[in-house]
C-alpha cells in the first residue's frame, strides 16, 4: 500500500493458509441492534483480552454474531478511509504451487513489483521517491532478501534506472507496531482468498469479493510503449505470476 512519500511492498501467495472466517457468523439470521452489536463487540474484546481461559468468560452466541460483523464493518471503513486519500495497491499475486525460483537472483514477483511501482513514481513530481518496507522476517531471511535488493538495484540495467525513484535500501518493521504494514498485510490476505482474475482456478472464498472488488479499484493503471515502439501495453499494479 502506498501514501504520498512512503510505500509497503508486499508479495503474497494465493491460498497459503486458513484462518477463521467472520463472515459465516455475520450472515446468521440474527436480529442485533446498532448500538447493542457494538457493546456486545467490545464485550468480546475484553473477555479476550482480560480473563481468556477462565470459568465463566467464554464468549456468547450474540457476542461471535457481533463481533464479527464489527470486524467486516471494521475492513470496509479502513479500506474506504484509504481509497479516499487516493491509498494505490501493489502487488504480486503468486499461485502457491508455484515452484521456488532456483536462483539467488531477487524473484521475479519482486520483480515485477518494483517495475510497476517505479512507474507510478515517475508520474509524480521528479522529487518524490518511494520507500520500500517490509514486515521483518527472520534475520537471515532478511539479509538473504537484502542481498538480492542490493544486486538487483546496483548490478541489473532496470534496477539502476529503477533507483534514481526507488530508495533501494529497504526498512524492517513489526506489522503488528506498524499501521501501514498492518493495512499491507489486510490486504494481502484479501487479495489471496478473494481476488481473481479469468483462468485464475484457485479456490475463491466469495464473501471475500467486496473487499477485493474495492482493493481492484485502488490500483494504479498506467501505459508504457511496446518495444518496437508501434504501441502501448498496459499496466496494472496487481500482477498474477503463475511461475517463479
Amino acid at each position: 500500500m502506498r501514501t504520498t512519500k512512503a510505500a509497503s511492498i508486499t508479495q503474497l501467495e494465493v491460498l497459503g493458509s486458513n484462518y477463521w472466517m467472520p463472515a459465516q457468523e455475520a450472515d446468521r439470521d440474527v436480529g442485533i441492534p446498532p448500538q447493542e452489536c457494538v457493546r456486545l463487540a467490545n464485550s468480546l474484546l475484553r473477555k479476550g483480552k482480560e480473563a481468556r481461559g477462565q470459568p465463566g468468560n467464554n464468549p456468547t452466541f450474540y457476542e461471535i454474531i457481533a463481533y464479527s460483523r464489527k470486524a467486516l464493518d471494521f475492513v470496509h471503513a479502513v479500506l474506504d478511509i484509504a481509497a479516499g486519500f487516493s491509498v494505490r495497491v501493489f502487488a504480486s499475486v503468486v499461485d502457491a504451487k508455484a515452484s521456488a525460483a532456483a536462483s539467488n537472483r531477487l524473484r521475479k514477483d519482486y520483480v515485477y513489483l518494483f517495475e510497476r511501482y517505479f512507474y507510478f513514481l515517475e508520474t509524480l513530481p521528479p522529487r518524490e521517491r518511494g520507500l520500500v518496507i517490509f514486515d521483518e522476517l527472520d534475520k537471515t531471511k532478511s539479509h538473504i532478501l537484502l542481498q538480492q535488493m542490493a544486486a538487483y538495484f546496483l548490478g541489473t540495467d532496470p534496477g539502476r534506472y529503477q533507483s534514481s525513484r526507488i530508495v533501494p535500501e529497504p526498512f524492517f518493521v513489526h506489522s503488528d507496531l506498524t499501521t501501514g504494514v498492518f493495512l499491507a498485510d489486510l490486504a494481502a490476505y484479501i487479495l489471496g482468498w478473494g481476488w481473481r482474475l479469468p483462468g485464475m482456478v484457485q479456490p475463491c472464498r466469495e464473501e471475500l469479493r467486496p473487499f477485493a472488488t474495492k482493493l481492484h479499484g485502488m490500483q494504479f493503471h498506467g501505459e508504457r510503449p511496446t518495444e518496437d515502439g508501434l504501441g502501448v501495453w498496459k499496466m496494472h499494479s496487481i500482477k498474477y505470476i503463475e511461475q517463479l
